[in-house]
């Protein structure tokens, strides 16, 4: 689903070392439910153990591709 020229920044987001595995929020292009590249906001949570060791990521990618072609036609004006 995730668009080849961002999977490098993505994987970066996720093994951050500073803070080490810190949540993130970022615009990614993902494959869309219609097939359509779109653009969404990606938020992830890492899951620790008691010795912070993180054992699990938690997220969420929300479809803003609507947003943004708004915000790039107001920019027209």
């Amino acid at each position: 689903m995730l668009h080849p020229d961002d999977r490098q920044r993505v994987l970066k987001a996720c093994e951050s070392p500073s803070p080490p595995a810190c949540p993130y929020e970022q615009e990614e292009r993902h494959r869309a439910a219609n097939g359509n590249i779109a653009v969404f906001l990606a938020r992830g949570v890492p899951l620790r153990d008691w010795q912070e060791t993180v054992v699990r990521w938690y997220g969420t990618n929300t479809d803003i591709e609507d947003r943004k072609q708004a915000e790039n036609r107001l920019r027209l004006y």
